[in-house]
């Protein structure tokens, strides 16, 4: 018996690498249920080949991540885990002249007793599906990938009743409240990645607070370029954004004034750009340096000085000529883990008046601490949150921080959020997570006009709405194909309606397919 483990291990690491040398360009979508698995083999030494803050990954660095795990020994909660991820990853494996095909197709019904999918925030608004107060929303998705060697091409399609009912943000479905997202040609390799397309991005840790780029807006159109390894990287980000009209704000048709035909004046195009240098001196520290802007004008376009790693924008925004307006902003990334503990956290700095004092901070900081395995079974974190009240906006309209008016970063502005909470694995696949969460809400917001110096305090300004929210999470997933959600909480709150009971609940599948063809059909 002891001769075989060692056959059977290397069968095994030789169908992993079979796998990531079949589509190793395709990329695991930010949201996928799988992230929250990896995150929590993260949190205890696990798969950190994977940078923790620099998602979405490829279906290749996940199976090698998984492959470098070699023979560590695996407690029985990690060791299923590592099942549930690998089974998530399975792919196909193309011979000489053919190419690796995958497709799939997931379903997320979601109930919420609010309009909004967030307990802490609840808000009244139109539904396509009440439920009393309350709303029920579809989600599908459907991918369709072709490989060939280090190169993919994929077609996603993304259909969202929430989408298209989003209090926050702009309408983005049309046909069957269906668009195109996670559709994209990209081409990954060792050292260089790039790739064209609408791909999901979440430059923080899964699940959590990501300040300059996050998964909270719809992807969008945009170029990825990444430059290094797991050590040292350069990661870089052009996107064209949605434009705003001739005033300053927001619409679905271009040019469009409120209560007119559109106009004749050309609309105002958005992009976002935006830099970031790795560093990982060791597989537990991952220091990162950011800068960002937004650039704008009836005259913009994709502009290869954004988008070119080396150019440092604090010397390029407002240099001459100056053919558009802009926004821009730096921030610095923060992971590392010591024994059981983990560590994280983000700041963004928009503007900071260190000469005369007399201008408003405009920045934001997150961060958390996790403690796994604090007692058996049960870990343990910390988190807080704080945006100031010009975070995210600006003098010129056009160059806040949003796509389709959902924040590129965090959604809102003017708020302090603290959080403590567990996750205590119950029963095999079972997680039960409860949790205390403190919100003050001042009465800015990123699409709010921009203040004068003397118009506004630095955060928390107006009149003040506390929240204080005692929840109770649970999530149930012993198969990769499917899995359940639920957030439910009691919330305290100045705010008549978030008062009471809310919460949401989820059921998610996925069901796909891999194979190969002859490339010469």
């Amino acid at each position: 018996m002891p001769a075989v483990l060692p056959l059977r291990l290397a069968v095994v690491l030789l169908a992993l690498a079979a796998s990531a040398a079949a589509q190793p360009a395709r990329t695991v979508p930010v949201g996928d249920e799988v992230y929250a698995t990896i995150e929590r083999l993260q949190r205890r030494g696990r798969l950190l080949e994977l940078h923790p803050t620099a998602l979405p990954y490829t279906e290749a660095e996940v199976t090698a991540a998984l492959a470098a795990l070699g023979g560590a020994a695996l407690d029985a909660r990690e060791a299923e885990w590592v099942r549930l991820v690998r089974q998530r990853l399975a792919a196909a494996v193309a011979g000489p002249g053919e190419l690796a095909v995958r497709a799939d197709i997931g379903a997320l019904p979601r109930v919420s007793t609010s309009a909004r999918l967030d307990g802490l925030r609840p808000v009244q608004a139109e539904r396509s599906i009440s439920l009393g107060d309350g709303a029920f929303y579809t989600q599908a998705d459907a991918h369709v990938t072709l490989g060939a060697g280090r190169w993919a091409a994929q077609l996603g399609a993304f259909h969202s009743l929430y989408a298209n009912d989003d209090p926050d943000g702009l309408d983005v479905v049309n046909r069957a409240m269906t668009r195109n997202q996670e559709g994209y040609l990209a081409y990954r390799g060792p050292l260089v990645g790039v790739a064209l397309g609408r791909i999901g991005t979440h430059w923080g840790t899964a699940g959590r607070d990501a300040l300059v780029l996050s998964d909270n807006p719809y992807p969008f159109d945009a170029v990825h370029l990444r430059l290094g390894g797991s050590r040292i990287a350069v990661r870089s980000v052009l996107g064209q954004l949605d434009s705003a009209r001739p005033d300053g704000t927001f619409t679905d048709v271009p040019g469009e004034r409120p209560g007119d035909r559109p106009s004749a004046e050309p609309r105002i195009d958005r992009f976002f750009a935006a830099h970031r240098f790795d560093w990982r001196p060791s597989r537990h520290v991952a220091l990162t340096v950011v800068e960002s802007a937004i650039y704008s004008g009836a005259n913009a376009d994709p502009s290869l000085a954004y988008l070119v790693p080396s150019q440092v924008f604090a010397f390029l925004i407002d240099n001459t000529p100056k053919n558009v307006e802009n926004n821009g902003a730096v921030g610095a990334m923060l992971w590392a883990q010591w024994r059981a503990w983990t560590l994280q956290g983000q700041v963004f700095v928009d503007d900071f008046d260190i000469v005369t004092g007399a201008e408003p901070t405009a920045a934001a900081l997150t961060g958390s601490l996790v403690r796994a395995d604090a007692l058996p079974g049960l870990d343990l974190e910390a988190g807080l949150t704080a945006v100031t009240a010009r975070a995210y906006n600006s003098p010129q309209p056009e160059g806040i921080y949003t796509y389709a008016l959902r924040g590129l970063g965090t959604e809102f502005s003017d708020y302090v959020h603290a959080r403590l909470g567990a996750d205590w694995f119950a029963a095999p696949g079972l997680t039960v997570s409860p949790g205390i969460q403190a919100l003050w809400q001042g009465e800015r917001s990123p699409e709010a006009p921009y203040p004068g110096n003397d118009e506004v305090g630095t955060i928390l300004t107006g009149t003040v709405t506390r929240t204080l929210r005692l929840a109770l999470g649970a999530r149930y997933q012993t198969d990769p194909r499917w899995w359940a959600r639920a957030d439910l909480g009691v919330n305290g709150s100045g705010d008549p309606f978030a008062r009471g009971v809310h919460g949401t609940a989820t059921v998610g599948a996925r069901l796909g397919t891999a194979g190969a063809v002859r490339a010469d059909l």
